[in-house]
């Protein structure tokens, strides 16, 4: 056998483990009782897992050899970019072997300023393959935002557009930030776009090797994702999520969505909210679907509609009130969606009555939040009922005080 062989057979050994078995076994459990709550409810068992990582040991495995589009990102100009599962994780690897080499270790906090872009998705795979802590926020943030959230995040490295990167200047030096790290060391900041002085272009990722090895299983309770909260009722708190709680717990959103492997998905969010990364990453990553990603404008133009019916869209997650936008523009459109969800607040029954007469589709109202997945929801097989959020969700076990 030659050192590649030995290589690729590490890379494998590494990736499909009893850790991946169990996490299917749970995953195609819901699949096989998607319309049936009950029994669901009944047999359904959370996989404990001492070691897990989803980027490698799921993501990885159902993308080997695996041609099928896994991200479709709609240009405003009817330019697309699509990428495959399989292209995604190796090109995941690849810039994973090059945050390491750029100081990037387990359990250094990232924080990524990126919008919907290829980029995005690529860095949320590489940072829970070194196990690295993503803290996604949105693009629109202040100075003063970048300088609370690099404070309380305790981040070590932004990867930001590049456009973005004046809002970053000095806050390392700035901050008198307790990160128990060398007092000498500097943020790592790494610029996507255009070049940056002072900052890693992204692009140099490129020239790293595209098979990356992992150096230890990751530790189930190891932190994987932190979140900033809207900051409704005070400041913006910071929710941290694990190895398990975020890509196992999101079973009960894949529950929820009812995703089925091949379906074409669209969820409204924007990155940096926790939503993003229920529906526009775990949840049609583990159905083994395709995102679709249509570009603002259209979404507020009131086009959606009509793409959604050109792009045989099959799953529409959207808040509220973009199904209030949906509701107006209806009529212009017949997409053939076989599921319609809605979570964040109550949906109106007059929405929830038009999209159903134009388009023949139930929206399905869910609710969790940041410190949770998916809690409890109309799923489907349950009927709508006017006011009423449906029952608990798979895994969970849920009392009204």
């Amino acid at each position: 056998m030659t050192a590649r062989d030995d290589r690729a057979a590490a890379h494998a050994t590494l990736r499909r483990t009893p850790s991946h078995a169990a996490f299917r076994r749970g995953r195609d459990l819901l699949l096989e009782l998607r319309a049936d709550h009950e029994a669901a409810q009944r047999a359904f068992r959370w996989p404990r897992l001492t070691h897990f990582n989803w980027a490698l040991e799921w993501f990885d495995v159902i993308a080997r050899d695996n041609p099928r589009t896994a991200l479709e990102l709609i240009g405003p100009d009817g330019r697309d970019q699509r990428i495959s599962y399989q292209d995604l994780a190796t090109r995941s690897d690849q810039l994973a072997n090059w945050l390491t080499h750029s100081g990037i270790s387990r359990g250094d906090r990232v924080l990524i300023v990126l919008g919907t872009q290829v980029e995005l998705w690529e860095t949320l795979l590489a940072c829970l393959k070194t196990g690295a802590v993503a803290i996604p926020t949105y693009t629109s943030l202040t100075r003063s935002e970048a300088a609370d959230r690099i404070g309380r995040g305790r981040v070590r490295h932004v990867i930001c557009r590049s456009e973005l990167a004046p809002l970053f200047d000095r806050l390392d030096l700035d901050l008198d930030l307790d990160l128990d790290l060398d007092p000498h060391a500097s943020m790592t900041r790494i610029a996507v776009g255009a070049p940056v002085e002072g900052w890693q272009p992204y692009d140099d990722s490129y020239q790293s090797a595209t098979s990356y090895l992992p150096t230890a299983p990751t530790p189930a309770s190891d932190t994987a994702f932190a979140y900033f909260t809207s900051g409704t009722t005070s400041a913006p708190k910071l929710v941290v999520h694990t190895h398990a709680s975020y890509p196992v717990g999101h079973l009960s959103s894949l529950y929820f969505n009812g995703l089925l492997p091949g379906d074409r998905h669209v969820n409204i969010s924007e990155p940096g909210w926790a939503k993003h990364s229920w529906s526009s990453f775990f949840v049609p990553f583990t159905a083994e679907a395709t995102l679709v990603v249509p570009p603002v404008e259209i979404v507020e133009s009131g086009q959606l509609p009509r793409l959604l019916e050109e792009r045989g869209i099959t799953s529409l997650c959207a808040p509220p009130a973009q199904w209030t936008r949906l509701a107006a523009h209806a009529a212009t459109a017949r997409p053939r969606l076989r599921e319609a969800t809605t979570a964040g607040e109550p949906l109106a029954l007059h929405v929830a009555e038009a999209i159903e007469a134009e388009w023949g589709v139930t929206v399905r109202e869910g609710y969790g939040q940041t410190e949770t997945t998916a809690l409890v929801g109309t799923t489907p097989g349950l009927p709508r009922k006017p006011g009423w959020l449906g029952k608990p969700l798979p895994g969970w076990d849920l009392t009204v005080r």
